[in-house]
């Protein structure tokens, strides 16, 4: 078997032992016997638990990116395009595994780790909502003082959700909640 596909049964192997018991029980030796390996065979390929848990962790980012990406191409109006985004945030995050089982079950033990992982991807999010924003103005949709203010700032509020929304076992009402949310970003709350 070449390198190459020892180290994607190593990362595909390892995300479904994190998913199911969470960062802090996982261990190399784990990982290794579920893919009938020598545990100094996962040492070649990654120095450490961290290393593969940053890859598992990278990889559903870019599942998360390439979907948010294909969400926001389907819609022709920056409304339709900003709940688009917020909406398929949360259904991809629901449902990548190790993403919410690191934050629900080993938050903060490994605090840390954790938040540099999820730092690295902060301003690529606050970067992509800022587009969406900054059409919206451009085309008279949204009238925005400040487009890099409204995004950290919504970007941060949405990350501030997401331990509620992980910890949430009702997707339906976290989809009547995001929508409600969504009403009111893009029509306020002031009667007009």
């Amino acid at each position: 078997m070449a390198d190459k596909d020892i180290r994607e049964q190593i990362i595909r192997s390892a995300k479904d032992i994190f998913a199911r018991f969470g960062f802090k029980k996982t261990t190399v030796d784990d990982i290794a016997h579920s893919i009938h390996k020598a545990k100094s065979s996962i040492y070649y390929y990654f120095g450490s638990k961290e290393q593969i848990f940053e890859e598992v962790i990278r990889r559903e980012h870019a599942y998360l990116k390439d979907r948010l990406r294909e969400a926001l191409a389907a819609e022709d109006t920056p409304e339709g395009k900003l709940r688009a985004y917020v909406l398929t945030r949360l259904r991809v995050l629901l449902k990548v595994s190790n993403l919410y089982g690191a934050i629900t079950s080993d938050y903060l033990s490994y605090f840390g780790l954790i938040e540099k992982l999820r730092k690295d991807y902060v301003q690529e999010e606050i970067w992509m909502f800022r587009g969406i924003l900054q059409e919206g103005v451009e085309n008279g949709a949204f009238q925005i003082k400040s487009i890099d203010t409204t995004a950290r700032t919504v970007i941060i509020a949405m990350k501030g959700l997401e331990y509620d929304w992980a910890t949430t076992e009702d997707a339906s009402e976290l989809e009547k909640d995001v929508e409600n949310i969504l009403d009111m970003v893009l029509y306020g709350i002031v009667a007009r």
